[in-house]
């Protein structure tokens, strides 16, 4: 019989834990959560770094910014051309700049391009503007003028050549400069 009332017991036990709900606190609507009281502080080796999955959230009040730096820049090698550029074999080349300055002295220019063409198979096309008119005794020059931002991507063994369209009795003055700015990085 002591069996008998440990047995029950037991099992009513085990079914009231079972089938009575938990007793949770509910949060008040629109009540931010409660941050972390303590702090975790974790020490590992360089050898034997912290497995992190999922998404990391990083959060700063901006009295103590987080440095941040691009990995990557000191692997990057700067490259101006005027002409023509040939992507060394291994090597992607951004150009992220295009500047130029066009002078004619035969009048102003009806139409004025500078043309970029990457390989044979892609073709960009800038818009100078015309800046003025620069005083001369004998004939003035009539400037146009480009300084954009770009990103054009060239792979390698691409011939880059830059160049001018124009139209209209544009007469290109020897004083006339094209250039392109970006870097190289390792084909990956």
């Amino acid at each position: 019989m002591k069996h008998t009332n440990s047995l029950c017991a037991f099992l009513i036990v085990i079914g009231v834990t079972l089938f009575s709900p938990t007793l949770i606190q509910a949060q008040k609507s629109g009540a931010a959560p409660t941050p972390p009281t303590v702090d975790v502080k974790v020490i590992n080796s360089a050898s034997e770094p912290v497995p992190v999955t999922g998404t990391v959230n990083v959060g700063n009040l901006g009295a103590t910014p987080l440095p941040v730096r691009d990995v990557g820049i000191s692997t990057r090698q700067p490259v101006q051309f005027k002409e023509l550029f040939i992507v060394p074999a291994g090597k992607r080349l951004v150009i992220e700049y295009i500047s130029a300055q066009i002078r004619n002295t035969t009048g102003p220019c009806q139409f004025v391009t500078l043309r970029l063409l990457v390989g044979l198979d892609r073709v960009y096309y800038f818009y100078p503007s015309y800046v003025g008119t620069l005083p001369n005794p004998s004939v003035p020059d009539y400037v146009y003028g480009i300084s954009q931002e770009t990103k054009v991507y060239a792979d390698e063994n691409k011939h880059v050549l830059l160049g001018l369209i124009t139209a209209g009795g544009c007469d290109i003055a020897t004083t006339t400069f094209i250039s392109a700015s970006g870097f190289l990085v390792d084909m990956q």
